[in-house]
């Protein structure tokens, strides 16, 4: 007859679940270390438009958003939040140019939206200034 020396843990549900979230945790970071999570990386460079408007419809070409993507902040909220790939990172090149007022002011509505969404999914979204 075997002896049975092995002590049999019960941690009860909360503990099991504790323990299945570490593993799974353990093998997510993992798995991303190694590079098997793929990030979809979006570039918009201030010298792509001259008018801001146009840079919703930069957004909508090169995120590939769908056809009744309103181009305002709400619009854009919505699909930042719920519509493209993510992880993703959003890198923003020369957007550190002088600007009339009217550009200034809805320029810094569409990176704000960015941010928000940033600041609200960290894991999904970075904002790169260069």
């Amino acid at each position: 007859m075997i002896q049975q020396n092995i002590k049999i843990l019960n941690f009860g549900w909360n503990g099991y679940y504790v323990i299945l979230k570490i593993i799974v945790g353990i093998v997510y970071y993992s798995y991303r270390i190694k590079g098997g999570i793929k990030i979809k990386r979006y570039i918009f460079n201030r010298e792509e438009f001259d008018w801001a408007e146009e840079f919703y419809l930069l957004i909508k070409k090169k995120m590939n958003l769908p056809e009744y993507f309103g181009c305002n902040a709400d619009a854009l909220w919505d699909v930042l939040t719920g519509y493209i790939e993510t992880p993703c990172e959003i890198v923003f090149i020369g957007f550190n140019k002088q600007e009339n007022e009217y550009n200034k002011n809805l320029i810094n509505r569409i990176i704000s939206c960015f941010k928000d969404a940033e600041k609200e999914y960290p894991n999904k979204f970075k904002i790169v200034f260069s």
